[in-house]
């Protein structure tokens, strides 16, 4: 019995649970000692294993930070997010007006309150030079609808809305710590904010952000919060800019709130006139399910592809297992012959699997603690919004959970050839599963492995293609050898516009100057940029009153020279130049998407918008001469064509915010110590802020396809080097069953040609019955992915050909080696 390892009787029936437990412990002994004895089968089958469950471990961190643990703030799922829409004119996703913010609260009913925020820049003076920090204006009422509370001091109050002047400022603990020294008297404390000292009266939790959407228009951290400067009641009617969060009353679902919401915005157009030709409607989601709305479809088609991963490693490890068991099978019959039960056999397999399942495991866990950390690294932008992944107990549970459903899934195959074990028949043949169907058996584990390699093959081919064809996308401008940089000109420092624009020009001529630039040029927002931009009618004539409010398009301020640095193509009329000055008749430039909407039949170049700048420190309408029209923008995305946008110079509607962009011989990133210079040179109190390349907005664009592409490719991979293996090692197995065989074929006078031919025809039968069943899964499964992918169908023939031809090649490498060795079999030696 010593040498046979284990006890093969089973436990004495008078020896209860401390025998039972003592056999359990010599059988976990015996199967260590059987894999360090077999390192070769025990590598293979522990390293499938953590693969697979390393996969799953780390796409589930992920997936537990992203779209699991609530935000943090208090009752979150009681925060909802409104959003407004325009049927007639086809755009979603808008802010609300301060009316309709006012509207929400008095009237619906299904708010305990609610609450606006706006994204904007302010410049504070420091100590050594000013800087430029990302601000929120927020209805007084902001933290406390999201229940979040200052960690000193304290937050607004309902007085400090609508005033001229703020009466304080809460900033973020990033904020407080690098400009201010973590000063812990620091409420009370006056900060030099554009002109302004301004109090401070309170600083937020660390880590505090603001989950949005990442197409809504509001940066996740803030460095400064200011209360609201205007009554919601004398905001214009049409000017939406409001991101909305309201807290739902706690008897409130979904169902309902939408219902309500509509009702409001139905209450509005009735009461507004001009809101009711664009047709306002509300929407009203979850904010935490709004938040990752773009993170969701990506993380749940990846955590579909590591748990198909997961059963191809499985079936792996259940090939080997097989492997294994059919070594084993003279071992396995005397054991029974001497007296062993069928359950002690079972036993004695189980236990050996669950060794191999608990390493596979740890080490399964160990690995997908250390790729969730690259996976953070690499997310986009749709998850940064979370600080970090936590390994808590839920990603333990989950890794558990996979690995006891792996260890059911390769633990069946074997154990269930245990049950038609024939003591007799094994010890005269030498192995207990050398039958038609262990092969048939270990063929069809063999052909799914090669079926859920060919569907995630294929998933990742049409990922591939997406992310290459949005690379290959024409976004209306040059990116390469382009700075980018933000400063803002204060309203209360520079309250004249005419001095504003003549400071913009200012700048942009310095940096001109430098040495290795092209051409510079300035905007108010900038292509694919996560600020909020500014949004309004421009109705064409014959359209009168309210009807002009379903002409919605995406409004940008530009100094001449944008379009030659951005090199924008001008396919009709004229650009801007400096005769285009705050006094002189007002103009605009539109893209081609809003010209043929507008005026479909006829040249832009000449037509009058009546149209919204920005002047005197508000906006205004007035009737504006389209002087030209430039190929469309992708400003959005590059998936998303664009909504129409129309351009102001500068100098007729001067924000306060500007992004210059600066075209450079060589490498931008050369000037960017001359870009700092020169702000500093023009001396008035302006500062530099995201100085970026603007490739890297390009890529921030583009992030979430390559993210699915990079990770949906190697887990491809993986899964095809397993299938591959699976079946290399399947054809080898079936080969070697077949030596006699062949051997008495040779004697016979089987050729070698004859031989070879028959061997390849088994693995290529195995192959193709593979790919068949990985076809057919790949034509149903591939439409979920339809959200993810641009201009790309889900059953891209091109893909799904290319995928076959690949899987049909593998087939034919791994069989070519054992069906090679198969016509070198000495048919003396084998028959003997």
């Amino acid at each position: 019995r010593h040498s046979m390892g284990p006890n093969t009787t089973g436990p004495s029936r008078r020896g209860g649970v401390p025998s039972v437990l003592a056999s359990l412990y010599q059988d976990v002994h015996y199967a260590l000692r059987g894999l360090l004895r077999n390192p070769i089968y025990a590598s293979a089958a522990i390293a499938s294993l953590a693969l697979g469950i390393g996969a799953n471990t780390a796409l589930f961190g992920v997936v537990n930070a992203v779209l699991l643990q609530p935000l943090p703030y208090t009752e979150p799922d009681r925060l909802a997010i409104v959003w407004n829409e325009f049927p007639t004119s086809g755009l979603e996703r808008l802010p609300v007006s301060g009316v309709e913010l006012k509207a929400l609260r008095d009237r619906a009913g299904l708010f305990e309150d609610a609450a606006g925020i706006w994204a904007t820049t302010r410049t504070v003076l420091g100590p050594d030079e000013p800087v430029t920090v990302p601000s929120g204006l927020v209805t007084p009422n902001f933290f406390s609808v999201l229940g979040v509370q200052p960690s000193l001091g304290r937050s607004f109050v309902a007085e400090e809305g609508g005033s001229v002047i703020p009466r304080g400022v809460i900033i973020s603990d990033e904020f407080w710590r690098t400009h201010l020294g973590a000063n812990p008297d620091v409420v009370g404390q006056r900060i030099p904010v554009e002109g302004t000292e301004i109090v401070v009266i309170g600083v937020l939790p660390a880590g505090f952000k603001v989950f949005f959407p990442s197409d809504g228009g509001i940066p996740a951290r803030m460095d400064v919060y200011v209360p609201l400067m205007a009554d919601l009641n004398q905001l214009p009617v049409a000017q939406h800019y409001l991101r909305v969060i309201g807290r739902l009353r706690a008897e409130v679902d979904m169902a309902v709130a939408q219902a309500q919401v509509a009702a409001v915005a139905q209450h509005v157009r009735e009461t507004y006139s001009e809101l009711a030709a664009t047709g306002d409607e509300f929407t009203i989601v979850p904010l935490h399910a709004d938040a990752v709305r773009a993170a969701r479809p990506v993380l749940l088609a990846l955590l579909a592809a590591v748990a198909l991963f997961l059963l191809l490693a499985s079936a792996n490890v259940a090939s080997l297992l097989l492997t294994r068991a059919t070594a084993r099978g003279h071992e396995m019959a005397v054991r029974t012959s001497i007296g062993a039960s069928r359950r002690r056999v079972v036993q004695l397999l189980v236990v050996e699997g669950f060794v191999i399942t608990v390493i596979g495991a740890v080490i399964g866990f160990w690995l997908g603690t250390m790729t969730a950390g690259l996976l953070w690294d690499m997310r986009p932008e749709g998850l940064s919004r979370v600080d970090s992944i936590h390994l808590d107990g839920a990603v333990l549970g989950y890794t558990a959970a996979v690995s006891a459903l792996a260890a059911v899934l390769f633990g069946i195959t074997p154990i269930s050839q245990v049950s038609r074990l024939q003591p007799i028949r094994s010890l005269r043949l030498g192995s207990v599963f050398t039958t038609r169907g262990t092969t048939r058996t270990r063929k069809v584990i063999t052909g799914a492995e090669v079926a859920v390699g060919f569907l995630l093959l294929i998933g990742a081919g049409l990922m591939i293609q997406t992310f290459s064809r949005l690379q290959r996308v024409d976004a209306g401008f040059n990116a390469e050898n382009l700075l980018t940089f933000k400063t803002a000109l204060a309203l209360r420092r520079f309250p004249d516009d005419a001095e504003r624009g003549l400071v913009a020009q200012d700048l942009e001529n310095l940096v001109r100057d430098l040495p290795g630039v092209v051409s510079v040029g300035a905007t108010s927002h900038l292509p694919f940029a996560d600020w909020a931009n500014w949004g309004s009618s421009a109705a064409p004539e014959g359209v009168t009153g309210d009807d002009r409010e379903a002409f919605f398009a995406d409004h940008r301020a530009i100094s001449p020279a944008y379009f030659n640095a951005m090199e924008v193509t001008l396919s009709a009329g004229r650009s801007f130049n400096v005769h285009d000055s705050h006094s002189a008749t007002p103009v605009v430039i539109i893209d081609r998407a809003y010209a043929d909407r507008v005026f479909p039949n006829d040249e832009a170049v000449g037509q009058r918008l009546f149209a919204s700048r920005f002047r005197n420190g508000d906006f205004e309408n007035t009737w504006a001469t389209v002087v030209g029209v430039i190929d469309d923008i992708r400003d959005r995305s590059p998936a998303l064509s664009s909504a129409g946008q129309v351009f102001w110079p500068f100098a007729q509607s001067p924000r306060w915010e500007l992004t210059y962009v600066v075209r450079t011989k060589a490498d931008p990133r050369t000037i960017v110590a001359g870009v700092r210079d020169a702000v500093t040179a023009l001396g008035r109190g302006l500062a530099v802020s995201d100085v970026r390349v603007m490739s890297d907005y390009v890529a921030s664009a583009t992030a979430q396809n390559r993210f699915v592409a990079l990770l949906g490719g190697a887990f491809s991979t993986l899964a095809f080097v397993l299938a591959a293996v699976g079946l290399y090692s399947v054809v080898t197995y079936s080969t070697a069953q077949r030596t006699q065989e062949l051997g008495l074929r040779i004697v016979m006078g089987a050729t070698s040609s004859h031989i070879l031919v028959d061997v390849l025809r088994e693995g290529m039968a195995i192959g193709l019955l593979g790919i068949l069943s990985g076809l057919t899964l790949a034509f149903g499964l591939t439409r979920l992915l339809g959200s993810l992918l641009y201009d790309v169908s889900p059953t891209d023939p091109t893909t799904f050909l290319s995928v076959s031809l690949v899987f049909l090649a593998i087939t034919l490498i791994a069989s070519f080696g054992p069906a090679y060795r198969a016509t070198r079999v000495d048919p003396i030696a084998s028959i003997r």
